[in-house]
């Protein structure tokens, strides 16, 4: 598999998947942030990407696109996100990480023809502890192929 991968939002969660991604073969291409300082930070943790201290169509490049973002977030960077588009993004599919949302938080990538959906690890993610996500729920709806992603990568996960 040589599928990449951008993280919008690498904080705790953000760089936990994105690690686990990258372990598993994804290639690592966009990690946004607010500055260009944390992207690198993040970058370094995750072991690789382009580090963006601002959103960019940059990161609607990747086959993937994680949305780790704080929930109240999620459908505001969506919007941001649509209006960066350069064209059209069938063949991508589109994920936040929110337990709260659903799809509908991230139909304006939808309307480009984005696959969206979620995907929830039913895990906590304290500040300095690595989580375990083997044998961990992980709750998931949206589209059919970004469930089927969704559903891969867990499974990839743990």
């Amino acid at each position: 598999m040589n599928k990449t991968f951008s993280i919008v939002g690498a904080g705790r969660v953000g760089r936990e998947l994105g690690r686990r991604l990258a372990d598993k073969g994804w290639r690592v291409h966009a990690i946004v942030t607010r500055s260009g300082t944390t992207a690198l930070a993040a970058t370094r943790a995750i072991g690789g990407g382009r580090p963006l201290g601002r959103l960019g169509p940059e990161a609607l490049e990747a086959d993937l696109v994680l949305i780790t973002t704080p929930d109240d977030a999620i459908e505001a960077v969506a919007r941001r996100l649509a209006r960066l588009a350069t064209g059209p993004l069938a063949g991508r599919v589109v994920l936040h990480a929110s337990g709260a949302l659903g799809s509908e938080a991230l139909v304006a990538l939808g309307r480009l023809g984005a696959a969206v959906g979620s995907m929830h690890p039913m895990q906590s993610f304290a500040s300095g502890r690595r989580p375990r996500l083997e044998r961990i729920c992980f709750a998931i709806e949206g589209q059919p192929a970004a469930r089927r992603l969704a559903t891969r990568l867990a499974r990839q996960l743990g």
